[in-house]
């Protein structure tokens, strides 16, 4: 299991910023800003890197399923580009599946180099 502090009780994060929409589409900069922004909030701690790191344990299988709360619309692909990029920042090589084709990786899909995967939830 991931050797995070255990808490008495579950916390939640609520994170929002005026600029996050380009036109009808999120900016990818500022979704990952406040991803960081709301992990570094959730834990206390201010390299958002090592919070990643400290998540996981070696040798864990783990499929993170992206699937954001929002009124009217789907899991933003933005979102889950996000959570994909941190965890390559991180080194952990994730695999990923993407709605679209994230400008940052070129592709949609990949089985990625570990045993880490994240992907998008379709809301259908």
């Amino acid at each position: 299991m991931a050797h995070w502090p255990a808490t008495p009780t579950s916390r939640v994060v609520l994170v929002r910023h005026e600029g996050v929409w380009a036109g009808d589409q999120p900016d990818p900069a500022i979704v990952l800003q406040m991803l960081d922004a709301g992990l570094g909030t959730l834990t206390d701690q201010a390299d958002v890197l090592a919070v990643w790191r400290a998540l996981f344990d070696a040798g864990e299988r783990v499929l993170l399923k992206v699937n954001c709360i929002s009124s009217g619309g789907p899991t933003q692909p933005a979102v889950t580009t996000a959570v994909t990029q941190r965890l390559q920042d991180a080194g952990l090589a994730p695999g990923f599946l993407i709605g679209g084709i994230p400008t940052n990786f070129g592709v949609s899909a990949s089985f990625g180099e570990s045993q880490y995967f994240a992907r998008e939830h379709p809301d259908f």
